[in-house]
């Protein structure tokens, strides 16, 4: 009984290590790229795995810790962080929310292509296969039950997917990807226009 016990617990040590460093390795590989500007296609599907949605956009990277999404169709929206704030603002319904980006990454998952803080990283486990590694968070009241990111042979992030907890979940590949670019901080914040609501969650 003993052995088995030993054995069990050996098992489960060295499961969280090769965890930690698959988790490593994806830091490092996202570090590599201090900075990338992609276009987008989206697919959502339900949890019949039928598509029900579908749009498309950009997407800049600046680390660390700087993000911009934007959906350009079919209806705009766009998420932006300059690495302590999140806004997300929709035109069509004249508002905006502002969030915490520490607290609003285990819902916008996103936010881990340029997020540098280990204390973020430590609420999540890493597996990989292949050149695909998968994000949970070990949270049952999770919206967000794994994030995918797939990288093709020249190390880039070519796709990822978003999978909720209820079953929904959007796939998303990216093309034109480049690493040029001349980024300033203040590309990576939002004026509020003039009369829309503000809802402010920080």
């Amino acid at each position: 009984m003993k052995k088995l016990q030993l054995l069990v617990s050996s098992l489960c040590l060295f499961s969280s290590a090769v965890l930690a460093d698959v988790q490593q390795e994806l830091q490092q590989k996202l570090q590599s790229v201090a900075q990338f500007n992609a276009q987008f296609n989206q697919q959502v599907l339900d949890a019949d795995g039928e598509v029900i949605q579908q749009a498309k956009g950009e997407l800049t990277v600046s680390r660390p810790d700087r993000f911009k999404w934007q959906v350009t169709e079919p209806d705009e929206e766009l998420v932006v962080s300059n690495g302590n704030t999140v806004w997300i603002y929709s035109p069509f319904v004249e508002q905006v929310t502002l969030l915490d980006q520490a607290t609003a990454i285990e819902g916008t998952p996103f936010l881990l292509l340029a997020s540098s803080d280990p204390k973020i990283w430590q609420k999540f486990d890493v597996s990989k296969k292949g050149q695909t590694y998968t994000i949970t968070q070990d949270n049952p009241d999770a919206v967000i039950a794994e994030f995918v990111m797939t990288f093709n042979a020249k190390g880039e992030l070519a796709a990822f997917s978003v999978k909720e907890a209820q079953g929904q979940s959007s796939e998303f590949s990216l093309s034109e990807f480049s690493t040029q670019g001349n980024y300033q901080k203040s590309d990576f914040e939002f004026i509020v226009p003039q009369g829309v609501e503000i809802d402010d969650q920080r």
